[in-house]
C-alpha cells in the first residue's frame, strides 16, 4: 500500500489562501492523503501562546478541534470559519482524507520553510495575494520566498478573476 502523502496548504484565512485550499482539494489531493493546514500567526511580544510555541509551532490540531470554537479561537486564536470547516469535512469524507492544522508563530516565510521540513511535506500549496511590483519588492512575497527556499515542490495558486 502506498504511503500517505502530506500535502501542506498555507492558510491565513484570506480569500487567496482559501481559493488555494479549494484548488488543492480539487487538483492535488488524492484519496487517502493527509492535508495539513499551515497557519502562521504574528509573534506576540508580550506573552501568550506564541512564546510557548515559538520555535516549533503548536501541537497538531485535528479537524474536529479546528471546528470547535473553544479550541480554535481561545487556545490558538484562530479565526472561526464555519464554511471552511464544512468544506474540509466534506472533502475528508469524499476522498478519505486526514485533515489537520498546525499553527506557527513568526515570519510566514521562515515558518513555512521550516514546516515543509519538519512535517515532511510532499508539496506546499500557497495562494497569491497579487501585490504590486513595488510592494512585493520592498516587503517580499511569501509565495516567492517559498518557491525559492522550500525543499519540496511549491504550487502557487493565482485566483482567476471571473469578471474579465
Amino acid at each position: 500500500m502506498a504511503q500517505e502523502r502530506i500535502v501542506g496548504v498555507a492558510l491565513d484565512y484570506s480569500v487567496p489562501s482559501k481559493y488555494a485550499l479549494t484548488w488543492a482539494l480539487k487538483n492535488i489531493v488524492r484519496d487517502g492523503d493527509q492535508v495539513l493546514l499551515l497557519i502562521v500567526q504574528k509573534f506576540e511580544q508580550e506573552g501568550g501562546m506564541s512564546n510557548l510555541w515559538e520555535d516549533h509551532g503548536a501541537p497538531i490540531i485535528s479537524l474536529s478541534d479546528l471546528d470547535d470554537p473553544t479550541v480554535s479561537k481561545i487556545h490558538f486564536r484562530l479565526a472561526q470559519d464555519v464554511e471552511l470547516c464544512k468544506q474540509l469535512k466534506a472533502a475528508s469524507v469524499e476522498k478519505n482524507l486526514t485533515v489537520k492544522a498546525k499553527v506557527y508563530y513568526g515570519d510566514a516565510r521562515m515558518k513555512l520553510t521550516q514546516a515543509a521540513v519538519d512535517q515532511k511535506l510532499e508539496c506546499l500549496v500557497t495562494g497569491n495575494r497579487g501585490q504590486g511590483n513595488v510592494k512585493r519588492m520592498l516587503l517580499g512575497s511569501v509565495s516567492d520566498y517559498c518557491v525559492h527556499n522550500v525543499h519540496c515542490p511549491v504550487i502557487v495558486v493565482k485566483q482567476i478573476d471571473d469578471k474579465k
